[in-house]
């Protein structure tokens, strides 16, 4: 392939639009023996300032609130993605907070997100 087709194919594929949501599937420590699980979220994108904004966005709130300012939905059979299944999981899946939150931050400014899809 000659250099300007090159070019063309890899400007034509860089889009300055991304989309509003985006999924990661999510491993989260089970508690005791049973293997720890993967729970697929759809993520809420955040533009770099708003993620600097994070930190203050989610001062005082709670464990629920806060993720249900990151999770758009998710894929759980049977368990919609509501306040009522949030607060399920945070109490059945105790890590579940800081787990989910870190996918969501590493999504957005690590590399090893990329390299787990």
């Amino acid at each position: 392939m000659n250099p300007t087709a090159i070019a063309t194919a890899a400007t034509a594929a860089f889009t300055f639009d991304l989309p509003a949501t985006f999924w990661v599937d999510v491993t989260l420590t089970t508690p005791g023996a049973q293997p720890d699980q993967v729970l697929p979220l759809e993520f809420k994108y955040r533009t770099r300032e708003e993620m600097e904004a994070l930190p203050a966005d989610i001062e005082g709130k709670s464990d629920a609130e806060i993720l249900g300012l990151l999770i758009n939905d998710w894929k759980a059979p049977g368990r919609p993605f509501t306040p009522e299944n949030v607060q399920l999981l945070i109490s059945r899946f105790h890590r579940a907070p800081r787990e989910i939150f870190d996918a969501y931050r590493d999504a957005h400014w690590n590399s090893k997100a990329r390299a787990k899809n």
